[in-house]
C-alpha cells in the first residue's frame, strides 16, 4: 500500500538520505527538533546518550549545544519514507521512542576570584570595602568584574 498525503498536504519532491529499504527490526525512531538557524550537519557524527534528561554537547562549528531528551513514545507520529528503489512512500511500522530538542547553548562565564572586586559607592564617589565603612541605605554594594564589565548590584 501506497503512501497518500492527507487532504490539504502535497507531497514535497527531495532528496532523502534515508530510505525505507535502510531501517532494520532494531531500528529505533527519535523525532529531532533544529531551530532553522542551526545547520545539522554541526552535530554529524556526534552521539547523545539517551539515558540523560539533556546534554551539552560541542558541534562541529565550536558552538555548544544543548539537548534536551523526552522520552514519551508517540504513537499518532508516522514516518514515511521513500523506497530506494520506486522512490514512493511507505508508512514506517513503528512509532517515535521519544524526542530531541537540540538548540544552541552558551557556557557560563568562569570569573576568577582575583578579577573581581567590591566597592561601595555613595554620592557618586567609590569608597574600597577595605576602608570597614557601614553601610546605610543610601549606600549601593556593587560588584564588577574587570574582565567583563558586568555589574550586579545589590540594594
Amino acid at each position: 500500500m501506497a503512501y497518500e498525503c492527507p487532504k490539504g498536504y502535497f507531497k514535497e519532491d527531495i532528496q532523502s538520505q534515508l530510505y525505507f529499504d535502510d531501517l532494520h527490526e532494531d531500528s529505533e525512531l527519535w523525532l529531532i527538533r533544529v531551530p532553522n538557524d542551526i545547520n545539522p550537519t554541526d552535530l554529524e557524527n556526534h552521539q547523545i546518550t539517551l539515558n540523560n534528561e539533556s546534554e551539552i554537547l560541542q558541534g562541529n562549528d565550536g558552538k555548544y549545544y544543548k539537548c534536551d531528551i523526552d522520552k514519551c513514545y508517540m504513537q499518532n507520529l508516522r514516518l514515511v519514507l521513500p523506497d530506494k528503489e520506486t522512490k514512493q512512500l511507505k508508512e514506517v511500522n513503528k512509532s517515535f521512542k521519544g524526542s530531541i530538542q537540540i538548540t544552541e547553548y552558551e557556557l557560563p562565564i568562569k570569573i576568577a576570584e582575583d578579577d573581581i572586586k567590591m566597592e561601595l559607592e555613595e554620592d557618586g564617589a567609590n569608597q574600597n570595602l577595605d576602608n570597614n565603612i557601614q553601610s546605610e541605605p543610601s549606600v549601593k554594594t556593587v560588584l564588577r568584574s574587570t574582565r567583563r564589565s558586568q555589574l550586579m548590584q545589590i540594594f
